[in-house]
């Protein structure tokens, strides 16, 4: 989930505060997939999907090294990312995608869809790579204007497709998922801060975040239309702006910083556990007692799983795990870049 390393500016130093900011959204990532209702019928969920992606999205870009980047081109980005993030991305997409249409005639309608349109939590890895890409042809000088530009787009197609409860201008389906447009403005905004050198808001940045949190949370009990936008917007763009004042304080959560480390191994495979999990409990149990009992049946059986996982190269490569840290717990691996997630 993003995936970039942090090690051209801090001097090779573990960063606890990045695992434990991951290893929080992961958390919320769970939780949201955890609860079956839809964001017009519970509070909680619109309030975690209002920001948990977009604030990755948006960390993806700030750890970004674009320096690198630039220099290595296209190639450079298989380098980067091929077989830590792509293969089991790859491996994930197939298969989730297959599971999905098991009872679908297999063709390249099918297969095109399941490309431009990902299915379910499979979009994340296709849309980050995507503004990736793009990064690698854009100057420092230009980041700024690619921002602004990565905003109007963004903007344009939620008031033209919709967002939360607002159904659009055009309501139905785009032919290519809208998050290639919707998450581009947190990514670049959080890139060109970085590159920039800025402070960003810092303490302030949560209180306008608070506050248009709020917001957001009263258009869940009246429905605003596209009004509903111009909190959104601001409350990631406060929570972005509030990266590097946040990754000045060292905030250790060693539960949440294993997560993270571990982001995209628990990001790819928990939905196989909740589409079990419906069939056990949701049937039976309240959606609150359903939610918690799988939020709980997750962690463990990828905890787990995460343990055996480390002792083979090859089920490192196929899950998206991470070696385990023989040093100490807050250092990186030695000679091994830092990802974001996974």
């Amino acid at each position: 989930m993003g995936f970039e390393v942090m090690a051209d500016d801090s001097g090779g130093r573990y960063n606890p505060t990045i695992d434990s900011l991951k290893g929080f959204l992961i958390v919320l990532v769970v939780v949201g997939h955890c609860i079956t209702q839809s964001l017009a019928d519970n509070a909680l969920r619109w309030a975690i999907y209002s920001f948990h992606m977009p604030v990755f999205i948006g960390l993806g870009g700030f750890l970004l090294n674009h320096n690198g980047l630039r220099s290595g081109g296209l190639s450079g980005i298989w380098r980067r990312y091929g077989t830590r993030v792509i293969v089991p991305w790859l491996i994930l997409f197939i298969a989730y995608t297959f599971m999905v249409h098991a009872r679908d005639p297999l063709s390249l309608g099918l297969v095109a869809d399941a490309i431009l349109m990902p299915t379910y939590h499979t979009w994340y890895v296709p849309v980050f790579l995507f503004f990736v890409a793009i990064a690698s042809f854009i100057s420092r000088t230009a980041l700024f204007p690619a921002m602004i530009v990565a905003t109007s787009i963004g903007a344009a197609v939620m008031i033209a497709f919709g967002m939360g409860n607002y159904p659009g201008i055009w309501p139905g389906k785009m032919s290519l998922d809208p998050r290639y447009f919707t998450m581009a403005p947190y990514f670049f905004f959080g890139l060109w801060l970085r590159q920039s050198g800025s402070l960003g808001a810092g303490r302030w940045g949560l209180g306008l975040a608070m506050v248009a949190g709020v917001a957001v949370e009263v258009c869940f009990f009246r429905h605003v239309d596209a009004v509903q936008i111009i909190p959104n917007l601001l409350l990631n763009f406060a929570l972005v702006s509030t990266f590097p004042w946040l990754f000045s304080v060292n905030v250790r959560v060693p539960l949440l910083q294993l997560i993270g480390w571990n982001s995209l191994y628990f990001y790819l495979w928990h939905p196989f556990i909740i589409a079990i999990s419906k069939r056990m409990f949701y049937k039976w149990l309240p959606e609150a007692s359903a939610t918690l009992i799988t939020v709980i049946l997750i962690f463990v059986v990828m905890f787990i799983g995460l343990a055996l996982i480390q002792r083979s190269r090859l089920l490192l490569l196929v899950s998206g795990a991470q070696a385990r840290r023989k040093n100490h717990p807050d250092a990186p691996l030695a000679g091994q870049q830092r990802p974001l997630a996974g």
